[in-house]
């Protein structure tokens, strides 16, 4: 409940201290007087727009602060949640500075706008006459029935669920579309691949190709001469290896004369055998020649290749060809990759598609249950507000896909007397029966959510005589359960107050236009504020009477 509203330099407010209580708080004053500035200071609190078109004076803040006191134990929570609770008052506070910056406070503690305007959603409803305007959304319906459900969690696990799909949907896109680019070139790539790989491309990194080819093409020169280099050594029968034996054999038959020729005879058969071991070198390297002279064709075939190779994919090396080649199969698998990613995304859109529809047809239940009971209760509400033969029906469709918001499609229909077709409220309801029909769902709402706060600016507008009366019946009634804020110019509503403050424009010294306010709260003050709201100023001894007995009706 809103206990003190205190406004410093503020629009046509130069400093004020408004206090409400508890049921009905009526606010009546001419027009332009100021009255509208109490619910613009309540959407301030609330985390609303501001500019520095509010300040009273341009080189000085304005001061919003409020003196709320909470028993909700939501509201409790919120505090707790922040380490701002400090027992069951609370105080608000926000400051618009000249440079339009604003600060805003919860017991002296700064917080964000974000978390002012939870706050705000927390502690008061704000009803105005352009509000009416919401009857005409689609979304309106919906929205109330949300507003009233007792538990939350699956319209959160739907909206969750959506942005989940949301988000793979455009990664499926993403990928489909990168997929689609590569793919226009994947035959391409594969031919490259194919070409790449026919030839052992890592044998020949560090060969010098060239040279083997200029020995294959003289391999029988060089044959010839290993033969006969092999003669010379092992071979023939005047062999070197031969006449070292020879040399060692007649060293061998003096070793008993010269003692010191044992030394020579090992020296040459070390001899002998490094001999033996160059010639069965020459023997390998003849055979090895001879076998390779078949392949120098495919040698040079090869090096063809990898030439034109070269050419094609412009490089000067073996080595930037192998790179090349990786290029190509990374791409290849950047393919096959992105395509298992998309077939995971698909999978995990199946099961989150499947959930969304289970959840959202929980969650349509739920809605229904709801909006047969509100509907009950709005035609048993329009029967208090002089709306006897008037009908409410909510209408519930089934989307054919599934919305951000569920499957549902829910559309408040009216029809304004019995016998008459049902159609959507806000082309055959009047201004009077529109506003009527927002103050039995802000009833609704408020008996629901527990609201402690409830503002009514000038949503009684339109309408008069019984008509009225009935509608400030209902609005004293409902300040029972919740406290209600209203501005109006009818007298019956104004008569039905608990609390009543006037409000009057006045200038000060220097011209400056000034709202002050007045507490009524003498018996007397209030019949004269009724009788000016019923005849003007000046009211006669009759309509001073005639207020008397409206509020003595209306109490």
């Amino acid at each position: 409940m809103l206990k003190t509203l205190v406004l410093k330099r503020y629009l046509l407010i130069e400093e004020a201290e408004l206090n409400f209580k508890k049921g009905l708080n009526v606010l009546t004053g001419e027009t332009g007087s100021g009255k509208s500035v109490l619910v613009g200071s309540l959407s301030v609190l609330s985390g609303g727009r501001v500019d520095k078109d509010m300040l009273r004076y341009p080189d000085q803040k304005a001061v919003v602060e409020a003196l709320w006191q909470v028993t909700d134990e939501k509201v409790h929570q919120w505090l707790k949640e922040r380490d701002l609770f400090e027992g069951n008052e609370i105080i608000v506070r926000r400051e618009i500075h000249p440079s339009g910056r604003t600060r805003a406070f919860v017991n002296d503690t700064p917080v964000s706008i974000g978390e002012l305007k939870e706050l705000g959603s927390l502690l008061v409803q704000i009803q105005t006459q352009h509000g009416l305007l919401n009857l005409k959304s689609p979304a309106f319906a919906l929205e109330l029935i949300d507003s009233l459900l007792e538990d939350n969690r699956l319209i959160e696990r739907y909206k969750t669920l959506w942005k989940e799909i949301q988000k793979l949907k455009k990664q499926r896109e993403e990928l489909l579309k990168e997929v689609n680019e590569i793919s226009q070139s994947k035959q391409w790539l594969e031919d490259q691949k194919r070409e790449l790989d026919q030839i052992p491309l890592d044998e020949f990194v560090d060969r010098d190709i060239d040279q083997e080819i200029s020995i294959l093409e003289n391999v029988d020169t060089a044959v010839y001469h290993l033969g006969q280099a092999l003669n010379f050594l092992a071979d023939d029968e005047v062999s070197a290896e031969t006449l070292i034996y020879k040399a060692i054999n007649e060293l061998k038959t003096i070793q008993n004369i010269l003692k010191d020729v044992n030394q020579l005879v090992e020296t040459l058969e070390n001899s002998a055998i490094a001999i033996r071991d160059v010639a069965d070198e020459l023997r390998n390297k003849v055979e090895d020649l001879r076998n390779q002279t078949e392949n120098v064709e495919t040698l040079r075939g090869i090096i063809d290749q990898i030439n034109h190779l070269k050419f094609k994919y412009n490089v000067s090396t073996v080595r930037e060809l192998i790179e090349k080649r990786e290029q190509v199969k990374q791409q290849l698998e950047k393919v096959e990759n992105l395509e298992g990613e998309i077939a995971f995304i698909e999978q995990e859109l199946s099961r989150l598609e499947k959930e969304l529809l289970e959840v959202g047809k929980l969650l349509s239940n739920q809605r229904k249950e709801v909006a047969t009971e509100v509907e009950a209760l709005l035609n048993s509400m329009l029967q208090d507000l002089n709306l006897s033969y008037a009908r409410i029906e909510i209408e519930h469709q089934e989307s054919e896909v599934p919305l951000p918001s569920g499957l549902d499609i829910f559309s408040i229909l009216f029809s304004a007397d019995q016998g008459k077709t049902f159609k959507p409220v806000y082309e055959v309801a009047s201004g009077g029966e529109l506003a009527r029909l927002m103050l039995a769902i802000q009833a609704i709402i408020s008996r629901k959510r527990s609201l402690p706060t409830l503002v009514l600016d000038e949503v009684d507008t339109g309408i008069s005589g019984e008509t009225a009366r009935r509608v400030a019946a209902f609005m004293r009634k409902l300040g029972e359960r919740v406290q209600i804020i209203a501005i109006t110019h009818l007298p019956a509503v104004a008569a039905a107050a608990h609390h009543h403050i006037a409000i009057a424009k006045e200038f000060d010294d220097e011209g400056l236009p000034t709202a002050t306010f007045k507490e009524l709260v003498s018996d007397e003050d209030r019949v004269r504020e009724v009788a000016r709201i019923m005849g003007g100023e000046g009211a006669s001894e009759a309509m001073l009477n005639s207020a008397k007995d409206l509020i003595k009706e209306m109490s």
